[in-house]
């Protein structure tokens, strides 16, 4: 018996299929290997590329979303790993609501831009491509969480003419060690190893009470995750060495960790940093602190008061 084809691709190689939760169909894993919290729904389940676009809770034609008035300074907000731009979408309206206009993105291998593939270059592209549409001739200030703060390091690093401020949230770890080489060169293996308990369990079971449920829901669970992308974002965060990178930020930073955060490398990287930077430590803060609304005002306060000091102007010439 021939193999069955996959709807999806057309293709035809190997036998196994997995059923998409929503319409049903069989499909090769590349195209139903996307996993979503359905509307109504109790725990995120496998879905193909079209139902998962479907049934998302962000505009799947467009890959950002923009908060805010049209005349207030421009923000380039970044997400973290596998959790595209709606990760972030709650603290793009709390800058918006102090007249910020945030461009909430997504990079690639995530959200609307699922299919593109995922590393430095691409991510900076990204970024760049959103900061030329949206604030032509402007500095912006540029805002990243996590995998996203690296790349908005990295972002500072490469366009310092155009950058007013950076804030750099969660990446207080060097990326360039050797357990962390280890590990990215083996993700893509392992991480396709493990079962989808596993996998949804960095959002479904490490977070403890602190933690908003319908933060969560919004932000990760109805937005869908990316699990196979673990291992692009580990190898984006490792060519983001914040070792060569810090130096070269000539804007003003504000650095955040959460108190209970990984952050080997914080004084190293404040060290790097100098007279530029603002040191913010979270209190009572762990890596996810974007979904606990008790510290929440620590981060937004700071966050507003950076931001109104920040560099703006028009953008400079590039070096």
């Amino acid at each position: 018996m021939a193999p069955e084809a996959c709807p999806g691709c057309k293709k035809t190689a190997g036998r196994k299929r997995w059923e998409c939760a929503a319409c049903s169909g069989r499909f090769c894993r590349d195209c139903c290997k996307r996993y979503l919290l359905p509307e109504g729904g109790t725990k995120q389940v496998r879905h193909c590329n079209a139902c998962f676009l479907k049934g998302v809770n962000w505009d799947a034609s467009r890959t950002y979303d923009v908060y805010g008035p049209a005349d207030g300074r421009p923000v380039l907000m970044i997400h973290g790993a596998i959790i595209g731009r709606m990760a972030m979408v709650h603290e793009a309206r709390a800058m918006a609501e102090q007249g910020y206009r945030v461009l909430l993105v997504d990079l690639p291998g995530h959200g609307a831009r699922f299919a593109e593939k995922l590393d430095l270059p691409s991510a900076l592209a990204a970024l760049e491509e959103v900061a030329d549409k949206e604030a032509p001739g402007q500095k912006l200030l540029v805002a990243g969480f996590s995998m996203g703060g690296y790349a908005a390091a990295a972002y500072a690093a490469a366009h310092p003419e155009r950058v007013a401020g950076a804030i750099l949230s969660g990446c207080a770890h060097d990326t360039t060690t050797l357990f962390w080489t280890a590990v990215g060169r083996f993700a893509d293996v392992v991480y396709a190893a493990c079962s989808y308990k596993t996998k949804s369990g960095f959002i479904t079971g490490t977070f403890g009470p602190y933690i908003d449920k319908d933060m969560v829901h919004e932000s990760l669970l109805r937005a869908g995750a990316e699990y196979d992308q673990w291992g692009p974002c580990w190898r984006l965060m490792k060519a983001c060495n914040m070792k060569a990178l810090l130096p070269r930020v000539r804007c003003p930073v504000l650095f955040v960790v959460g108190a209970s955060d990984l952050k080997t490398h914080e004084a190293a990287f404040l060290k790097l940093l100098g007279p530029r930077a603002t040191h913010l430590v979270i209190k009572d803060g762990l890596h996810t602190w974007p979904y606990q609304p008790a510290v929440l005002p620590q981060y937004r306060a700071a966050a507003n008061e950076f931001a109104k000091a920040a560099e703006w102007g028009p953008a400079g010439a590039k070096a």
